[in-house]
């Protein structure tokens, strides 16, 4: 994931209206579902509609992000403790020649 696509994620959720969110439709059939908090103005709206619309394929691609970042972190993980195994053992062995 891009730093660009980063910021326009961020963009787009700063703009949306503060949560929390709910749906104030129960049907599940229904053509539309309404999201709180009340909206005041149509800009408002824009930037919520384009929020919600982003978010079938932003959402997606941070959980992809997080994973891949998880990996990494596992990674860098094990490779710390084997360099402080290796640590302590150059220790062990400069101190038993000293």
């Amino acid at each position: 994931m891009t730093e660009q696509e980063l910021k326009e994620i961020e963009a787009r959720a700063n703009a949306a209206t503060p949560g929390p969110w709910s749906s104030i439709s129960e049907d599940a059939a229904s053509d539309y579902a309404s999201v709180g908090p009340f909206v005041e103005t149509a800009e408002q709206c824009e930037t919520n509609c384009k929020f919600i619309a982003h978010a079938r394929d932003d959402i997606p691609k941070l959980l992809a992000e997080v994973r891949t970042l998880a990996v990494d972190l596992d990674i860098w993980k094990a490779a710390y403790k084997d360099q402080q195994k290796s640590n302590a053992e150059l220790w062990r062995v400069l101190k038993a020649g000293c």
